[in-house]
């Protein structure tokens, strides 16, 4: 449709993270963070920066209304203890990744990383990859879905540090976390999909949490 023309103007926004390589597009909304000015010779849009972060968060459930925290041991969480989030699709999480998670479980005994339950079939192979690296299964707790965004918000709070995934960063995700309290850790990539986590800390003020 957007090869027809169907409008005027065609703009690209979070649809697809990065340039659609196509010449029908003629603007792509991004940032300075997302879309550093020397990228502009692999994007074939015209490029509308926006101030501070490109991404739009839902905040229409304000953090005040989800009242008391609930209780880690409700989750399977340690009550005393870091508890590290990784919410992001289980598809991100490539060996090498899973090996800087496990070696981060190792320097701190006391831990545990709590990750979506996606799949039973995925649950159960890094189950296996945990224990293969010397790590206690137990110290990999799956959070069930829950019915509604406010509880999913609420629960995000018992977290104590978010890690994103490098190469393609939470996006949505790491919005959540943040604005739901939750300190979001993130490795800025080399594309746009991969440093959107990094917009969001820099609109926050927050540039400590980004790595390179």
């Amino acid at each position: 449709m957007f090869a027809n023309r169907i409008a005027p103007p065609q703009v690209n926004y979070l649809g697809f993270a990065g340039t659609s390589g196509a010449d029908f597009y003629d603007c792509l909304i991004a940032d300075q963070v997302v879309f550093p000015p020397n990228d502009r010779p692999h994007y074939t849009e015209f490029v509308s920066y926006l101030l501070n972060s490109f991404f739009s968060a839902d905040t229409s459930i304000s953090i005040d209304s989800l009242g008391l925290f609930p209780k880690r041991e409700d989750h399977g969480l340690l009550v005393d203890g870091l508890v590290f989030a990784y919410f992001n699709n289980f598809y991100k999480i490539t060996p090498s990744v899973f090996d800087t998670r496990i070696k981060l479980l190792k320097s701190f005994p006391h831990s545990v990383l709590w990750l979506s339950k996606f799949s039973d079939v995925a649950t159960k192979n890094l189950v296996n990859e945990a224990l293969k690296r010397g790590v206690d299964s137990s110290r990999l707790i799956f959070a069930e879905l829950v019915p509604s965004r406010a509880v999913y918000l609420s629960r995000l709070r018992l977290a104590d540090l978010f890690l994103d995934a490098p190469n393609y960063n939470a996006h949505t995700t790491a919005a959540d976390a943040l604005w739901a309290g939750l300190p979001v850790l993130t490795q800025i990539g080399s594309t746009f999909a991969g440093r959107v986590a990094a917009s969001q800390l820099s609109a926050l003020g927050l540039p400590e949490l980004i790595t390179f």
